[in-house]
């Protein structure tokens, strides 16, 4: 098939954008497109006047105009039609793309939002909708003429009228023939409202054949020079979306409308979609930002509480045992042990908590909660199981999950309330992918593949809307206040092991909670060493301790000085790597904070390594040791201790990498 050569007038202050819009332009399979650039308005108004061009494609915003001023200087010059102009605009507002297109433009499109597909078919739109203004044009200025010789003295109408009606006749037909042809639908609608004509484009939208349509109503509202949009509902089809234009006519010696319909459904689903996923990466940014917060908090509070466990337990060391303090002491190091839960819960939400990681079955684990989980709900409620026997495994922390489901299990009785219900708890594997994570209301992201799932499906009361958008945030809830992170938690901990939650929900019929985790072979963890008591053990030799608070370093000293050590500290990476150069052959271990300014406690572990790659290392931090040592996956990191430690914690990590290493004193 020989292409069609093309005129297009480019119009765009960026580089960038034009170079784009000529690659798109190339996938053109029925044009041939010369392009021709320009980056103002006053530069495209000279091309209009000495080129002729079949299309412009116009940018909303120009340097020196918007693309409004331009379409009415180009209407100064002519027809605002002698032209068709597609406007490009780059802030998503559909608002800016109907006022150009009210005033004269052919059809906006979304910067960002382009692919070949969708703007070559907007040129060809364009052009051919164009084409039929200027037809219908030309047929207007006839019959304005023809009216004109019929005011004519009957000898010159009856020398120049046969030769006047052919020329009509022949811009009738055409006009029919430009029509007839259009991809979008042509009615003619008299002045009765009722359906003069209409060309095959416009009955496949009514999805009705001509004959029934003509002679009935048109019923929909016909103004001149308007842009609206409509839907049609068609028999026995779904409804269709289109955007109607209409243009006053004259139609056999009478007034009449044409009105020009586009069928913008794809449009209007793409907007749609675009605005549910700008509206999801909103939320997720909002959950992200928060787990930041939450995160930064706990790490900063477990630092405190460290300080608090460490001397509390000092000092109970020290006192005899049947001394009255001891117990006071106790209590506090107890209420910083509660602390420290508060602060792995801030961590479950941010993503970063501490999961012992197991491979199980969630079937067996369900089943395993049975009792518990009966016992957990209304009486009114009928909890039913839907389990799948072989379920591929997952690596998750038993625990975590168990909360996971007592807490989806309890909030499904409490929406049923004080009437019947069933509760539905099941597990199964799916294949998931994006088009299955788009739809509905889902939080997190898996790769496309097989999951294993559990879901607890209630016959409660629903979820509105305005509250689906809550559910997630931290301590929001629809029941009294003082009840914690909530579903934020529990989202955390499925963020945690790589999952995901969908939920659907239907008010007054019930609401569905899926947890997505990804099958055992695609995610590998670290697993958490077991601790052994170290008794009265005691040390000797020098360790260095690394980080930025001073009172975790000055409560680690006090620890291992008590056993024996001599410590050196440093208050960050450059410091401690100036102290572990000044002691390079006398320190035989360090304890080494993850997060510090200036230098990293991954930056400043590579060049302790470089200096002496025997060197135990103990990795302390506030995150999670599986977060914490993500950075550090085959690089030989000795221990890892989590903020914020107890004594006995501190003094067992130590004497285990002095036992593994013979050459170090114990």
């Amino acid at each position: 098939m020989t292409k069609r050569t093309q005129t297009l007038l480019l119009v765009d202050d960026s580089p960038v954008d034009r170079a784009l819009y000529r690659r798109l332009l190339k996938h053109d399979k029925t044009r041939t497109w010369v392009v021709l650039e320009a980056e103002t308005g006053k530069e495209a108004m000279e091309f209009c006047r000495t080129h002729e061009l079949g299309c412009i494609l116009l940018d909303y915003h120009l340097p020196d105009c918007t693309c409004l001023d331009f379409i009415k200087s180009l209407g100064q010059d002519g027809p605002i039609y002698s032209i068709p102009v597609v406007i490009l605009t780059g802030q998503e507002d559909e608002l800016l793309g109907l006022k150009a297109v009210q005033a004269g433009a052919q059809d906006f499109l979304l910067k960002g939002k382009l692919d070949s597909q969708v703007l070559i078919r907007s040129l060809h739109y364009a052009i051919e909708r164009n084409q039929l203004l200027r037809a219908q044009e030309q047929q207007i200025n006839l019959l304005r003429q023809k009216h004109q010789l019929e005011e004519l003295p009957p000898g010159l109408q009856n020398h120049i009228g046969p030769q006047w009606n052919r020329t009509l006749e022949a811009r009738e037909a055409r006009f029919r023939v430009v029509i007839d042809q259009n991809v979008d639908g042509m009615v003619i609608v008299g002045e009765d409202g009722t359906i003069r004509f209409l060309n095959p484009s416009a009955e496949a939208l009514f999805a009705r054949p001509k004959q029934q349509l003509l002679g009935g109503a048109f019923g929909y509202p016909v103004i001149p020079g308007e842009t609206t949009e409509i839907t049609l509902l068609r028999e026995e089809k779904h409804p269709v979306t289109v955007e109607m234009r209409v243009v006053e006519i004259d139609w056999g010696n009478e007034t009449a409308h044409l009105a020009s319909l586009r069928d913008i459904t794809l449009r209007k689903v793409a907007e749609e979609e675009r605005k549910r996923a700008e509206t999801q990466m909103q939320y997720i940014q909002r959950l992200e930002s928060l787990g930041i917060l939450a995160g930064g908090i706990a790490h900063d509070f477990n630092n405190l509480l460290m300080t608090i466990m460490a001397h509390s337990g000092l000092a109970a060391k020290k006192m005899p045992l049947e001394s009255p303090g001891r117990d006071h002491l106790q209590k506090i190091e107890q209420a910083a042990l509660r602390g420290g839960e508060l602060a792995n819960q801030m961590l479950a939400y941010a993503g970063k908590g501490r999961p012992v990681i197991q491979t199980i079955n969630l079937s067996t684990l369900v089943e395993e909660m049975g009792h518990l989980l009966s016992v957990s709900i209304s009486k009114l409620a009928v909890l039913t199981y839907d389990l799948m026997a072989e379920i591929p495994p997952v690596q998750v922390d038993p625990s975590q999950i168990r909360q996971v489901v007592m807490n989806l299990i309890m909030n499904a009785s409490e929406a049923i309330g004080e009437r019947s219900g069933m509760i539905t708890l099941r597990s199964g594997v799916m294949a998931v992918n994006r088009a299955y994570l788009s739809q509905g209301h889902v939080i997190g992201d898996l790769p496309d593949g097989e999951c294993a799932y559990l879901e607890v499906q209630d016959t409660g009361t629903g979820i509105d809307e305005e509250t689906m958008e809550k559910i997630f945030d931290p301590f929001f809830t629809t029941k009294f206040t003082g009840r914690g992170l909530g579903l934020a938690a529990l989202l955390g901990i499925v963020r945690a092991h790589g999952g995901a939650i969908k939920v659907t929900s239907q008010v007054g019929e019930g609401t569905s909670f899926r947890i997505l985790l990804p099958c055992a072979h695609t995610h590998e963890f670290i697993p958490q060493e077991g601790r052994d008591g170290n008794g009265s053990w005691e040390g000797s030799g020098t360790v260095l301790v690394v980080d930025d608070e001073e009172d975790v370093r000055v409560a680690a000293q006090l620890i291992l000085e008590d056993i024996g050590f001599r410590i050196l500290t440093a208050r960050d990476g450059r410091a401690g790597l100036d102290m572990f150069r000044t002691n390079l052959e006398t320190i035989q271990a360090v304890l080494l904070d993850l997060t510090m300014p200036h230098m990293s406690g991954e930056e400043l572990f590579q060049e302790i390594r470089q200096l002496r790659p025997d060197i135990p290392i103990i990795l302390s931090s506030g995150y999670s040791e599986e977060e914490a040592l993500k950075r550090f996956a085959g690089k030989g990191i000795n221990a890892f201790i989590q903020k914020p430690y107890q004594i006995d914690s501190l003094i067992d990590k130590i004497r285990q990498i002095f036992e593994k290493a013979p050459s170090l004193p114990s």
